[in-house]
């Protein structure tokens, strides 16, 4: 209960802290003074939570608050509430509804009021949603309600929250009915097996004999809505000897977005001896769609020589670690951002990628034109017209190149995985929409694959977000990004071409000057020469 109207475009208000509750016993004695806390009851601004609802928190409410007045001489506004906690047995009908729902990323979905029927008829009812605090109503995305459900047209991932519905019911007195729907935004179960990070296939380690040595297993798991991993570790002496399994510690999650988790999985050798040097360690990661494998050996480090190098080693040693660790700590992504984006490896041009380059845009961000250029107009004309029609590349465009009626996330995914580049087109509006998760796909597809790069042009000037992921903050705070002009970065022979062809070349490429005619609606916007 709030103390206000419940019919305010808000559910409650946490900064108002001046308000005072109180209860009014059944037996006429004087209103009791609520305390915070006690008897499941916490005031929160100026709102009153039941933790837990009982029998006895039924009975007569009121709520004064110095901050809200009257067109009159009183100082105060009391608002009067009248609760009954019936038992489910007790009420009119047994359909109660879910209080909770998964949410598929991507997709329309609809939530329904729950028990809606047991008061009124659906079809008349006329329901008041909130999405947290604040009304559910919001003109920029797309919605409607819909007798007892709010149809939301594209989930997206803060639709994880707590949706609420209140409705008027009248018997013999005037009642207000809410209830809150919880709900959790889920992606598609995932159709791969685990894909173990580290150790990665077959690999060996320097230990030392006789010192204890932990084997970590760092597994990545796509989604899945039952979600039953299985991570253990196994030692293997030979072919004719069964595997042993470890004594493992409790895996804990590093990592987890809507799409993934990654969960390392650790055990404990507490001494190195021969015969470890002699086994096979196995780690062995399993889901509902299969498992995989890695092998780890242990190898003996060798003995460092010479008395000077004893001596002195170790203090050069900790000076040059701690230092570096400190750097590294502080900057390792940025580090390894930069390492992927500008060193790649044996690229070759198009080995093994079925495009050059994806392109990431906010689609209908803008009503208003920069001399003719939306970003829309710039991803699906321009680019096509001087990066394919001139350079002979082939991008991926979302509206152009894949069928629609697939998974949102997963297309991306594949989209980004199948492209030797991601050109990122950056707006205000971009990281407020689901290019968000474009982009984010786009970075991590960069640690993993040395081939790829990520390109950021930036098309309108940008302010700081501080919420955005950690991934991306640090990704636009290392990479550079070509400005886009709309005067002087209009002809194919500006700097801005000529930067965005060199991103996108493969070692050396040679360019035609054709010219093309660029087109915006139903108009010659311009000529690139």
């Amino acid at each position: 209960m709030q103390c206000d109207s419940p019919y305010q475009g808000f559910l409650y208000n946490n900064s108002e802290k001046d308000v005072h509750w109180f209860k009014y016993p059944q037996n006429g004695s004087d209103a009791q003074h609520i305390i915070n806390g006690k008897n499941n009851i916490i005031k929160e601004g100026n709102s009153l939570w039941f933790t837990d609802i009982e029998d006895r928190h039924s009975g007569i409410y009121s709520c004064k608050s110095s901050l809200i007045f009257l067109p009159c001489d009183l100082k105060e506004h009391r608002f009067f509430f009248f609760l009954e906690v019936k038992q489910r047995n007790e009420t009119i009908c047994q359909d109660y509804g879910e209080n909770r729902k998964f949410l598929l990323m991507g997709r329309g979905e609809e939530i329904k009021c729950p028990g809606v029927s047991c008061y009124i008829t659906p079809t008349n009812v006329s329901i008041r949603w909130y999405k947290n605090a604040k009304s559910a109503m919001n003109k920029n995305r797309g919605m409607r309600i819909e007798q007892d459900k709010l149809v939301l047209y594209t989930i997206y991932i803060e639709d994880s929250a707590n949706f609420t519905c209140d409705y008027d019911y009248v018997d013999k007195i005037n009642w207000t009915v809410r209830r809150v729907v919880k709900t959790k935004v889920i992606q598609k179960d995932t159709e791969r097996p685990p894909q173990i990070l580290n150790p990665y296939r077959s690999m060996t380690v320097e230990v030392e004999l006789g010192k204890p040595f932990t084997l970590h297993c760092k597994v990545q798991f796509g989604f899945e809505r039952n979600f039953t991993p299985v991570i253990k570790w196994m030692m293997h002496y030979n072919e004719n000897s069964t595997s042993i399994l470890l004594e493992m510690d409790r895996p804990r999650t590093v990592e987890q977005t809507i799409g993934e988790e990654i969960i390392i999985q650790s055990a404990q050798l507490k001494e190195v001896t021969e015969q470890h040097l002699e086994a096979t360690f196995i780690c062995f990661a399993q889901n509902s769609k299969g498992n995989e494998t890695s092998i780890l050996k242990l190898k003996k480090k060798p003995e460092v020589p010479g008395l000077l190098y004893i001596i002195i080693g170790p203090i050069v040693t900790v000076v040059t670690i701690s230092v570096f660790s400190v750097v590294v700590y502080y900057y390792w992504i940025e580090i390894l951002l930069i390492y992927r984006n500008y060193f790649t490896f044996n690229e070759a041009r198009g080995a093994g990628k079925e495009y050059d380059a994806f392109v990431s845009f906010a689609s209908n961000s803008s009503s208003e034109e920069a001399i003719g250029v939306t970003e829309e107009t710039f991803a699906l004309h321009h680019l096509p017209e001087v990066l394919e029609q001139q350079c002979g590349y082939r991008l991926c465009l979302l509206e152009r190149d894949v069928l629609p009626g697939g998974a949102y996330t997963e297309d991306i995914v594949s989209c980004i995985q199948r492209s030797r580049r991601a050109i990122c087109i950056l707006t205000p509006f971009y990281f407020l929409s689901p290019c968000l998760f474009e982009l984010e796909s786009a970075l991590k597809t960069l640690l993993k694959d040395n081939q790829f790069k990520v390109i950021f042009i930036k098309f309108k000037s940008l302010h700081e977000i501080e919420t955005l992921p950690p991934l991306v903050r640090k990704a636009l705070k290392v990479f550079p990004a070509l400005e886009w002009n709309p005067v002087e970065s209009f002809h194919s022979d500006s700097k801005f071409w000529r930067d965005l062809k060199s991103a996108m070349s493969v070692k050396k490429i040679s360019f035609s000057h054709k010219g093309v005619q660029l087109h915006d609606a139903s108009r010659t916007v311009g000529k690139l020469y």
